[in-house]
C-alpha cells in the first residue's frame, strides 16, 4: 500500500490471538512501523454485566520501528476500579409474553444445562446471532422472572426450570448490554426480531470500543 493508514482498530473473537492469521498481520504491521497493543477483555472488567469476551488490536504508524512485547493486554485503560452493575439495570420495565421461553426449549434439551440468569446477577453469557432463533445451544442467558427467591437450583433439571418464568432478553436490553445509548439508538419498525439479534450479536460493546478508540486517537500507544 503506498500511503498506509496511520490507524488501525481491529476485532475478532476469542483464539484469534493464538493463530497464524493474526501472526501475520502483526509480522507485517511491525514491518511498517506500526505501534502495535493487543487486547483480550470483556465487558465485565467495566462492571457491565456481560461477559463478551473479544480480542482488539489498535495500531498506530510512525517514522521508525517501535519496540513490540507481543503480550495480550488483559484490561482496559481505566482509572480505577469499575463498580459490577445488575442485570436489572438493563431491563425494561414491561416485557411482552411473545419472549417467553417455549417450553420445549426446556424439556427438549434435557442434557444441555441453560444459562439462567437473575435480576440481581452480575454476569451474562455472550449473545451471538442466533440469539432468539431455534439454534439456542450457547446463544445468550435466559432471565429467570420468577421465583425470584430461587438462586440455588440444579440448572439442567427441566421440572425446575418450568417454574422460573424463563424469558429471552429483549433486542432493547441486549443492545444496552452492549452499551449502545438508549436514548439516542432505536431500530427501524421495518427490522423483525430475528433480524435485530442477528445484528446485536455481530456487533461490539460500545464502551469496550470507546476506551480503545481513545488511547488510540490520542496516540497513547505511541507515548506508553
Amino acid at each position: 500500500m503506498k500511503n498506509p493508514p496511520k490507524y488501525l482498530f481491529l476485532e475478532n473473537v476469542l483464539n484469534f490471538e493464538s493463530s497464524r492469521c493474526r501472526e501475520r498481520l502483526v509480522e507485517v504491521l511491525r514491518k511498517r512501523n506500526y505501534v502495535i497493543e493487543e487486547y483480550l477483555v470483556s465487558p465485565v472488567c467495566l462492571g457491565i454485566p456481560n461477559d463478551r469476551l473479544r480480542y482488539y488490536l489498535i495500531a498506530c504508524r510512525q517514522e521508525s520501528q517501535a519496540h513490540f512485547t507481543g503480550k495480550i493486554i488483559r484490561t482496559l485503560p481505566v482509572d480505577g476500579p469499575c463498580e459490577s452493575k445488575k442485570i436489572q439495570d438493563y431491563l425494561d420495565r414491561e416485557c411482552d409474553p411473545s419472549f417467553d421461553v417455549p417450553l420445549r426449549y426446556i424439556t427438549d434439551y434435557k442434557q444441555y444445562k441453560h444459562d439462567v440468569v437473575h435480576p440481581l446477577d452480575t454476569r451474562s453469557t455472550t449473545f451471538t446471532k442466533a440469539y432468539g432463533s431455534k439454534y439456542i445451544i450457547g446463544t445468550g442467558s435466559f432471565l429467570q422472572t420468577k421465583h425470584l427467591d430461587m438462586r440455588d437450583y440444579p440448572k439442567d433439571d427441566p421440572q425446575v426450570l418450568q417454574t422460573l418464568g424463563l424469558r429471552f432478553f429483549t433486542p432493547d436490553e441486549v443492545a444496552r448490554l452492549h452499551c449502545f445509548p438508549g436514548d439516542k439508538f432505536s431500530f427501524p419498525d421495518s427490522i423483525t426480531r430475528l433480524q435485530r439479534y442477528r445484528l446485536l450479536g455481530n456487533s461490539m460493546n460500545v464502551r469496550v470500543v470507546a476506551y480503545l478508540l481513545k488511547r488510540l486517537f490520542t496516540e497513547e500507544i505511541v507515548n506508553s
